[in-house]
């Protein structure tokens, strides 16, 4: 915490039995800090919920006094390491600074990959994020220079950015059957990249998967043309920047290509409380239901996915197996029970028996061939879902593209 010293007459009697490299640190002035800004469960980092961030300082292609990969929390506006750093005595000597946020797997096990800082770039190799979107994490990274002439007064103004994507997604029904939400998936995406700062994502050659999340608290959407987040428990999700290929259910069916769509865990039942999907003996029952999608995802952006169930309810989900089911690595904490090193994780789908259904529980003699269970890619309520995607920079600036299946 930064403290304001005034000296009294005493005080310099005091000073006088110092030593002299007492004196010299005393006169070394303010300790280097910073004033940060951003542009804009997992959560977005503001400067409102902003507590820490690391910081590595430069002076020329040497790390200047040891500042590396240090930590500097807030301290009511601005941010000062816990051990102090002070400006070169030239005060017009320039240092370049590069900081980020969080924390990398050493400090603590929320940003994993490989970190290499310069005063220019930063590269993190292998980035995947977590499995449980309540613990992802909303990447962010900044550069700037300073110099005990122009800074020390005021801190040196840091102003990150993000580097992810930042996932949501909605539902709304304006039309009158009942629709009971209990989870909800993204599918095909690509889970694990490189990044650089000055060129961005690399994304080739990586391998893809799916976020599953099953509500603890079932959604019911019965005549509701208010859009609902279906994320209020885990928080939106913030994802690897990429150009998704869509699913392509009128040719692949069983998604053998891994393409990327949005999966709810859904019950339909009509006015009278007649049960229409999944086709089930038990009216309680649950089925996947989906609606491809191709997005350009890119960073610092945020995409919501509003899913309106007026007049259908999308496809029926492919099976299990056209999952990609690919463990994405082991993001931070290796020993995370979210994250098994093979392919019996929950979160990529494998164990749910209504996947194992066509029509995403159907039941009858034979399910694979009974013309009454919907078969994966086959519209439910005879008309696809309508969907609106919303992309609003993190900066609070919104286009609105619409979308109608």
């Amino acid at each position: 915490m930064k403290k304001s010293v005034f000296l009294t007459s005493v005080a310099l009697l005091a000073l006088a039995s110092c030593s002299e490299d007492e004196m010299k640190q005393a006169n070394r002035g303010r300790a280097i800090d910073f004033r940060a800004v951003t542009a804009s469960r997992a959560t977005e980092t503001t400067m409102t919920n902003l507590k820490s961030f690391y910081v590595t300082a430069f002076d020329g292609t040497t790390v200047y006094d040891g500042i590396q990969d240090a930590m500097f929390a807030n301290t009511g506006g601005f941010f000062l390491s816990e051990t102090l750093h002070y400006w070169p005595e030239d005060e017009s000597k320039t240092l370049s600074f590069a900081a980020y946020s969080p924390a990398v797997t050493a400090k603590g096990g929320f940003l994993n990959g490989d970190l290499t800082l310069t005063g220019t770039t930063l590269k993190l190799a292998g980035f995947a994020p977590r499995y449980d979107l309540a613990k992802q994490v909303d990447f962010i990274h900044a550069f700037g220079t300073g110099s005990k002439k122009h800074d020390e007064k005021t801190g040196v103004a840091l102003n990150f950015n993000h580097a992810l994507s930042q996932i949501e997604i909605k539902a709304m029904n304006g039309g009158t059957n009942k629709f009971t939400i209990a989870g909800f998936k993204i599918v095909g995406v690509t889970n694990t990249a490189d990044y650089d700062n000055t060129y961005g994502w690399s994304t080739a050659g990586k391998n893809k998967g799916t976020y599953k999340v099953d509500l603890s608290n079932p959604i019911v959407l019965k005549q509701q043309p208010t859009p609902q987040s279906l994320m209020a428990e885990t928080g939106t999700a913030m994802l690897i920047p990429q150009r998704l290929t869509a699913w392509k259910p009128e040719t692949d069916p069983t998604n053998t290509t891994g393409g990327a769509y949005l999966a709810v865990k859904v019950n339909i039942k009509d006015n009278d409380g007649k049960l229409l999907f999944p086709r089930d003996n038990d009216e309680d029952a649950f089925g996947w239901v989906a609606v491809p999608i191709s997005t350009n995802w890119e960073a610092g952006k945020k995409y919501v996915y509003t899913l309106d169930f007026a007049t259908g309810a999308g496809v029926v989900a492919p099976p299990t197996g056209g999952d990609n089911k690919v463990d994405p690595g082991l993001p931070g904490d290796e020993a995370d029970k979210d994250h098994p090193k093979n392919d019996n994780d929950p979160s990529n789908d494998n164990g749910d028996p209504e996947e194992q259904k066509p029509g995403g529980g159907g039941q009858g003699e034979n399910p694979d061939t009974d013309p009454e269970i919907p078969q994966p890619g086959e519209t439910i309520l005879d008309t696809p879902i309508m969907f609106k995607v919303t992309v609003t920079e993190w900066t609070e600036i919104t286009e609105n593209p619409s979308i109608n299946l």
